[in-house]
């Protein structure tokens, strides 16, 4: 299988500071210039436990949710089902 694109860096302690502009469409536009060639990249300071965006975002609105004291919506769903369900015997039709 041949694989394209980057591989992922998550080590990495850089911080992209660039400004996107994103329109109606889903297209980005960047709004500064590109610095990526200067290396002129924020240094982040090194920590045991790197964060994904996921679960920064994740983090936050959690966070948030405290703040404001959401309370959790109703759910209207049914409890979940039994491992085994028996089912009834069903006599075939007599021809």
């Amino acid at each position: 299988m041949e694989r394209r694109g980057l591989r992922a860096q998550p080590d990495e302690n850089k911080i992209d500071e660039r400004i996107w502009l994103i329109n109606d469409y889903g297209q980005a536009e960047l709004l500064t210039p590109d610095l990526s060639s200067a290396e002129d990249y924020q240094v982040k300071g090194a920590t045991a436990e790197t964060l994904t965006q996921l679960e920064a975002i994740v983090g936050q609105i959690a966070q948030h949710a405290k703040d404001v004291h959401a309370a959790l919506p109703d759910k209207p769903w049914l409890p979940p089902l039994d491992k085994q369900i028996p089912t009834p015997v069903i006599d075939p039709p007599r021809l």
